[in-house]
């Protein structure tokens, strides 16, 4: 699934066109080139479809970082995870609506080609979902919607969801809703800002008296966002271990301090998606992959 969130970074926002890349494309184990979809201004939207012997995969692709100076990092976090929860017919609660609006630009020509494809692989084939970082908010509102269309697919099984630097999706009862009928695992690297957000009460108040980026947080009070899913964190030395609310204010504190010693640049790789190069750190691929895709 990481490597399949990774392919989805490589549907081309000119042409739409997908070009498959190494190591990740060889790993998925595609049976045929994936189809790609995008939308939206510019197709900064976008999803990468195509089965596999496991099932049908479908990757939202995210957005790349910024750059690793302060402004750069603000107008990235205000214009992709900061958003005001609204409520959408169909899902219950509220959700993001940047997310939301990702995925009905792609809407109806991704529900006509996960028809036609586990109409080729047959009503059984179990449907997976996944994605990275805005992908992965992208991902479970994606979940959703396809559940609710189970009758009209033939699905056997609700889709099964994999996300990775996922932020929150919707408010609680959204995520009430969601954890009752879609399985997801939620993977987290250490040194990543974007599952915090958009921010808890709770993480507002730890962020609140950092300068500028205090007051973006400030903005979103009273959003009431919350994960989704099972959580897991990837440590330091790619082990995983599950999420509890201890771990979180450590994690934030780790965070906060990389802010005053302005490091941008440490938060911002460990956010990268793909294998540890110049500018990655490669947690994800790391801690998820365990070398099966990456070199050591």
């Amino acid at each position: 699934m990481m490597s399949s969130a990774a392919c989805a970074y490589n549907v081309n926002t000119t042409t739409g066109q997908y070009l498959p890349s190494q190591p990740y494309y060889g790993t998925v184990g595609y049976k045929s080139l994936p189809v790609p979809i995008s939308g939206g201004s510019d197709n900064i939207n976008a999803v990468l479809i195509g089965t596999t012997s496991d099932g049908i995969v479908v990757a939202c692709r995210g957005t790349l970082p910024p750059t690793d100076d302060l402004p750069s990092v603000l107008d990235w976090l205000q214009d992709v995870f900061f958003s005001t929860p609204k409520s959408v017919s169909g899902l219950p609660g509220k959700v993001h609506d940047g997310f939301y609006m990702a995925v009905n630009a792609v809407w109806d020509r991704l529900f006509n080609e996960v028809a036609k494809q586990l109409d080729a692989a047959g009503p059984a084939t179990p449907i997976y979902v996944t994605g990275h970082s805005k992908g992965g908010g992208m991902a479970s509102i994606l979940a959703m919607l396809l559940n609710n269309e189970a009758d009209v697919l033939g699905l056997q099984t609700p889709p099964q969801v994999f996300t990775f630097a996922s932020p929150k999706p919707g408010d609680t009862d959204f995520a009430r809703a969601y954890d009752a009928n879609i399985t997801q695992q939620s993977y987290e690297n250490y040194l990543d800002l974007v599952p915090f957000l958009p921010p808890s009460e709770s993480i507002i108040r730890i962020f609140a008296d950092i300068p500028l980026i205090g007051d973006l947080f400030k903005n979103a009070e009273d959003w009431d966002y919350t994960p989704v899913g099972t959580r897991y964190y990837i440590q330091r030395n790619g082990k995983i271990v599950p999420v509890n609310s201890p771990l979180d204010d450590f994690r934030t504190g780790e965070i906060i301090f990389k802010f005053v010693e302005n490091d941008l640049k440490a938060v911002l790789d460990a956010h990268c998606h793909l294998c540890k190069s110049i500018g990655c750190a490669g947690g994800y691929m790391r801690g998820t992959c365990q070398d099966a895709v990456c070199q050591k």
